[in-house]
């Protein structure tokens, strides 16, 4: 069957649409029109056997295929994505919540322009355009989220923080953290979601090397001092500390958490949030943490010296403390701490273990294909093997070709160093960022077919390091 011409919205199924990422439409150009006699009509500019096949699975039934123009199907998608979820206009952001909840988005962003509002969720750590809105849509959703979040919704001109929960269909509530940015267009909104899965949070499920694994738990096994895990935004900093605080949790100690925001609950530990407005930061929360008697403290992150200092005091006075600090090695920690003033003395005494980390996406292992490495990209990046692997994209890894980050990590032991070495870390003398070991693991991921070639090389570029 042949259309030719154009379509038009009239010909649309609007309920069909649901049925499939807005994603997978633009990039493949489809979009399903109509169901009649029990099979569902998709348009195509061009007809892919593997598509059909994941439609037939995801419409669970026949698919005939419809030929049209690219650039008819393009408009289409266009127009039809940004009517598909007001059909029903009550409670639309509730839908889009949903719909991101179930892909397992970490943020949801709501980003205004002339003419459309893009609606796009964090994936496996990169941003996916999920739908496109009518512009004059939008401010019933944007307010209707801001009363949820307890936000003045009258107030569009400066930025605002809030918090909701978000009841799921099966009951469950989920605590979903909200902020609002005036732009040129209009207000940008991002939810951040917090998921209640703290209990799968464990050491072993976090891609630590047996011996590491060893190391790390050796290391929480010395009675006071200070755990150090460092990274950039979005490394997964906060699941290796929520990780070990489900480790401890099981102890007879006090353990107290200052976090901004809390993130995640967790049963058995008493949690404390940052509350500018009621005078509650980092350092004023962690003086009060002292007098009610911790024997484990978590601090979400160390931003200034009164902080630094606080902690490095309490980890050398009988206190174990597990807190974050944003550079990008290990040895670095060492020079940022000294530049809050922290003395090597105290340095020397206070700090444990260091963890540096970064989450790199894995390939997903259904569609996961052997491809060929030029000779030109294994000569100019030192690569000896061959061939790579790489997730062409099905329906299990919604055609990404990715499933998932895993950790990768540097770790040093504090005791383990001889005292020559840590005075150069100190010094800031050590040439690479990363330890020998680290490049090891990463090169055997490439090597084993868990990362593809692009996801090495990108981490390498990101990183401004050299093959």
């Amino acid at each position: 069957m042949n259309l030719g011409g154009e379509l038009s919205l009239d010909n649309i199924d609007i309920g069909l649409l649901k049925e499939v990422p807005l994603d997978i439409c633009e990039k493949y150009n489809i979009i399903p029109i109509g169901r009649y006699n029990g099979k569902v009509y998709v348009a195509m500019s061009s007809v892919s056997a593997e598509m059909i096949k994941y439609l037939e699975q995801n419409f669970s039934t026949a698919i005939v295929p419809i030929k049209s123009t690219e650039k008819s199907i393009k408009k289409l998608i266009k127009d039809g994505f940004g009517v598909r979820i007001y059909k029903k206009d009550i409670d639309t952001e509730g839908n889009i919540i949903n719909d991101a909840i179930s892909k397992k988005a970490s943020d949801i962003h709501f980003e205004p322009f002339e003419k459309e509002v893009l609606i796009k969720y964090r994936l496996n750590g990169s941003l996916i355009l999920a739908f496109k809105i009518d512009k004059d849509k939008y401010l019933n959703i944007a307010t209707r989220i801001k009363i949820k979040s307890n936000m003045d919704f009258s107030d569009k001109l400066r930025p605002q923080d809030g918090k909701m929960l978000h009841n799921m269909k099966n009951g469950e509530l989920l605590d979903l953290r909200v902020s609002t940015l005036p732009t040129y267009y209009g207000e940008k909104i991002v939810i951040r979601v917090l998921y209640n899965n703290w209990d799968k949070y464990n050491l072993e499920s976090l891609n630590f090397s047996k011996d590491d694994l060893s190391l790390l738990k050796r290391a929480l096994a010395v009675r006071n001092g200070m755990i150090v895990v460092n990274g950039p935004t979005g490394s997964g900093k906060s699941t290796t500390l929520y990780s070990i605080l489900n480790e401890e949790k099981g102890k007879d100690v006090n353990i107290t958490t200052i976090e901004d925001p809390v993130e995640m609950l967790i049963n058995g530990i008493n949690q404390v949030g940052v509350n500018i407005k009621a005078g509650i930061t980092f350092s004023t929360g962690l003086r009060s943490i002292l007098r009610q008697d911790p024997d484990i403290i978590m601090i979400g992150e160390i931003r200034d010296e009164e902080t630094a200092r606080i902690a490095v005091r309490a980890a050398i006075t009988g206190h174990k403390v597990y807190t974050t600090i944003h550079t990008k090695s290990p040895y670095e920690v060492f020079s940022r701490l000294k530049e809050m003033g922290i003395e090597e003395y105290l340095l020397m005494d206070s700090l444990i273990l260091v963890i540096s980390q970064r989450l790199v996406k894995r390939n997903c292992s259904k569609c996961n294909t052997v491809h060929k490495i030029s000779d030109e990209i294994r000569n100019k990046n030192k690569i000896s093997m061959e061939v790579y692997y790489k997730g062409t994209g099905c329906e299990e890894c919604n055609y990404t070709g990715t499933q998932g980050r895993m950790l990768i990590y540097d770790m040093l032991f504090i005791k383990d160093i001889e005292k020559a070495n840590i005075k150069e870390y100190l010094r800031g003398e050590v040439g690479s960022r990363f330890s020998s070991s680290f490049f090891t693991r990463l090169k055997n991921l490439l090597e084993e077919g868990v990362i593809s070639l692009d996801t090495y090389m990108n981490f390498l570029e990101g990183e401004n390091i050299e093959a």
